[in-house]
């Protein structure tokens, strides 16, 4: 009978054999290896590592949307899923994201719609359609631009010289030279009267009038009158105006709450605004109170409780109280994702976190921004991955290569493009 001492060494041996050959079953591929193949008049690159395929082989791929990804391959547009597979057949001139489950096709010259299986849904027959946005998709027919349903019924007559998606249950339109605002049955909100037009923010729209700005309403009216002479978006129930060549801001019923006084302003985020006064940058509230004193050659706004400041050729953190969370030591900083800022110094790319600390040293010519716990980082002009802990995943040998969203990475290699799927590392 095998005594316990034996008992127990022969099952720490086994685990440790057990251990080892799943970490060699599982190890990250880091370097992949690359052949030239050609199949079906086809010429494209083979990635493999351990037992890992991916074929670069695309002219191009374009955005994920609704679970399908654009490809170009010989001049013509498709889709792959997320698996790589082939859904629609790369055979249309162009092709937009998915929208609302519908895309639309460049086909000989004329747009229309199919489905996510390839099935044209709507014939094409327009000179140009867009994606469908609130249930209708722009069209244009000899010049002249509407809308259209799912069915590919004319709801909107295309009478326009031009039109946008709805936005809202707005869309901007434009006739002679002029810009305004249909609703969903086409009746005219705003009439063409407007030179230049932008969106409306917080329900208010920015208007000038004999160069003079001010703000319309939804339905039309003028809700502000264009007495400033210049004037910025509403954020967080105010907007900057410009007066006399000094900055300050109004609320939504035109009262101006902070006079203007400053040479220059940003706009509201998180409850403070950034302003320059005497040439040096610093923060007030919504009273127009200094939280934090221009005391800043540059500010950048404020995000998760965090702003970036410059000075004395120096870029650091600041909280809202004004206090140098991280001090102004690097050439570059920028703004945090899950929980690393990108820093600068020599020309060297690392991480810090938000108590300052140096998380992974500048190593790298470029680095970006973190996306479920991995980041893209270049050496050498060759793009490759890392993990939060600076561990490299994936070794920098890409032309190009994007961070990883839904599990995939769109690189590139010899002027084509491929998808790599993010492998776990146990």
């Amino acid at each position: 009978m095998l005594s316990n001492n034996l008992i127990t060494a022969l099952i720490v041996f086994f685990i440790n054999i057990m251990t080892l050959f799943c970490q060699e079953v599982n190890k990250c591929p880091t370097k992949y290896q690359s052949e030239n193949i050609s199949e079906n008049g086809i010429n494209f690159i083979r990635l493999t590592s351990n037992s890992i395929v991916t074929d670069v082989k695309y002219d191009s791929i374009q955005s994920f949307s609704e679970n399908l990804i654009r490809i170009k391959l010989n001049d013509k547009w498709g889709f792959v899923d997320n698996s790589g597979t082939i859904i629609i057949e790369p055979k249309y001139d162009y092709i937009s994201d998915i929208g609302e489950s519908l895309a639309s096709i460049k086909f000989k010259s004329k747009y229309g719609f199919l489905d996510k299986s390839g099935k044209i849904i709507i014939e094409p027959k327009f000179n140009y359609a867009s994606s469908f946005t609130e249930g209708l998709a722009v069209i244009s027919i000899n010049n002249k631009w509407g809308f259209i349903d799912k069915s590919g019924k004319i709801i909107i007559e295309p009478k326009f010289d031009y039109a946008e998606n709805f936005n809202d249950g707005l869309a901007k339109i434009k006739l002679n030279e002029k810009w305004g605002f249909i609703d969903k049955s086409g009746e005219l909100v705003i009439k063409p009267s407007l030179k230049e037009i932008c969106d409306f923010k917080e329900g208010l729209l920015p208007i000038k009038s004999q160069d003079k700005f001010g703000f319309m309403d939804m339905l039309g009216k003028i809700s502000i009158e264009p007495i400033f002479d210049e004037v910025g978006e509403f954020s967080e129930g105010y907007a900057k105006v410009r007066l006399n060549d000094k900055w300050g801001f109004i609320n939504k019923s035109g009262s101006i709450v902070i006079k203007p006084q400053f040479e220059n302003v940003h706009d509201f985020k998180e409850g403070l605004v950034a302003v320059e006064s005497n040439y040096k940058w610093g923060f007030i509230n919504k009273s127009g109170e200094f939280s934090i004193r221009p005391n800043f050659d540059i500010v950048r706004d404020f995000s998760g409780g965090l702003s970036s400041i410059y000075l004395n050729d120096k870029w650091g953190y600041i909280n809202k109280t004004g206090k140098l969370i991280i001090l102004p030591t690097y050439d570059a900083v920028f703004f945090f994702d899950e929980e690393l800022g990108i820093f600068i110094i020599e020309n060297k790319h690392g991480y810090l976190d938000k108590s300052g600390n140096i998380i992974i040293k500048p190593q790298f010519d470029r680095a970006y921004r973190f996306n479920d716990n991995i980041a893209v980082v270049e050496i050498k002009n060759k793009f490759g991955f890392i993990d939060k802990t600076g561990k490299v995943i994936i070794t920098p040998q890409f032309d190009y290569a994007e961070r990883f969203t839904e599990k995939l990475s769109i690189i590139k290699i010899q002027n084509k493009f491929g998808l790599l799927r993010h492998q776990t590392c146990e």
